[in-house]
């Protein structure tokens, strides 16, 4: 992991300064971006439509992406393998249309400069069948209805997706993720105990921190950093970096680490979006969408660190960051310095991986009932 070059204090110029941070150390936001954390080469998609009391449509969408994959020769091999599967019909998606007999079937695809994008699946299905397209899987899925409802359900089981090589490579990387983690939430809070003590500084800290997403002009009015604050912003980034550069896909990975978190932990083969003809009555699991459309939140690492931000620091400056990498929104340093900076445990990396591996693990049933 690469590490941040120590600063030379230059008391004669902020903007001199300044720029001699941005240039030495590389703008932080990029550093991430280029990490490749938060994108997968393949995404896999279910919807699932509710069209009339015995008749389902089954829409699976596959998109690959080879601008994820960059350079990485393994990564861009399991791509080419995944489209040459998908076109000749021998990959699991074309296998569990055949096991349900669809009523109607459609087959298409895209392709972008040459290379395989896009496959999309869709088919008209009767509801007995629903449970056989999942059963390769771990997940129970039943289906039943009455005079005046239906009822759909999921009951996931231990994901069985993972080969025992993934298994072991998630238990070492975890356990070097967690020890990164630890030393990252022992650097927020003595960075958040510096500004609490001294809160006059807590722009100039932040600021430095978070550079990347503030303009130039509000760049130009922080103050110097002390030599100690430097100290102590070198050492909280040096932490993000860490615990960030875990997730790295290696040249040689053809699976980025949050990739197999998601084949260890999650017994979902895609993600899923449910759609309802009705009015739901009840429903357990399942994230709506809106109110007919529900989905299943499929967690990885990063998800997962996301979810634990009110457990252990708040706000946190790691997955801010994340998240605006992610959506590339703007960023308010005046609205995030006035939030209450809060530790509320420092945690040992055991901790730390029970709590991600509780957030890993999905939930013991999704069911949904409508009127119909």
């Amino acid at each position: 992991m690469r590490s941040l070059p120590i600063l030379e204090w230059n008391p004669e110029s902020t903007r001199r300064w300044l720029h001699d941070v941005l240039s030495r150390t590389g703008a932080f936001l990029v550093i991430l971006l280029a990490l490749g954390c938060f994108e997968d080469p393949v995404t896999e998609r279910v919807e699932i439509d509710f069209v009339g009391p015995d008749e389902i449509r089954l829409t699976t969408t596959v998109e690959l992406d080879y601008g994820v994959a960059g350079d990485n020769r393994a990564a861009r091999g399991r791509l080419g393998h995944v489209a040459e599967t998908l076109l000749e019909g021998s990959d699991e998606w074309t296998r569990r249309y055949e096991s349900i007999e669809p009523v109607e079937e459609s087959f298409s695809w895209i392709k972008d400069q040459g290379l395989l994008a896009r496959v999309e699946r869709v088919a008209v299905v009767d509801t007995d069948n629903l449970g056989r397209f999942f059963s390769d899987t771990s997940l129970s899925v039943f289906y039943s209805e009455d005079l005046d409802w239906a009822e759909f359900a999921i009951y996931p089981g231990t994901s069985n997706r993972a080969t025992r090589e993934q298994r072991n490579a998630m238990v070492e990387r975890l356990s070097v993720w967690t020890d990164h983690l630890e030393l990252y939430y022992r650097e927020v809070e003595r960075t958040f105990a510096w500004t609490a003590r001294h809160p006059e500084r807590a722009r100039t800290v932040f600021g430095t921190i978070f550079r990347d997403e503030i303009s130039e002009e509000e760049l130009a009015l922080l103050d110097e950093l002390s030599e100690h604050e430097i100290e102590i912003v070198e050492r909280l980034e040096e932490a993000m970096l860490a615990a960030a550069g875990v997730l790295v896909v290696d040249d040689n990975e053809a699976y980025s680490i949050n990739e197999v978190s998601e084949l260890v932990y999650d017994p979902f083969p895609a993600d899923l979006e449910i759609r309802l003809p009705g009015r739901v009555i009840d429903v357990e699991g399942f994230e709506a969408l809106d109110d007919s459309t529900l989905t299943v939140r499929r967690v990885g690492l990063w998800t997962a660190l996301e979810s634990m931000r009110e457990r252990f620091v708040s706000p946190d400056p790691l997955t801010t960051i994340i998240g605006l990498a992610e959506t590339r929104s703007d960023f308010d340093l005046a609205a995030w310095l006035s939030s209450p900076k809060v530790i509320h445990s420092s945690p040992s990396a055991h901790e730390i991986l029970e709590a991600v591996e509780h957030e890993l693990v999905p939930k013991d049933v999704y069911r949904v009932r409508w009127r119909i």
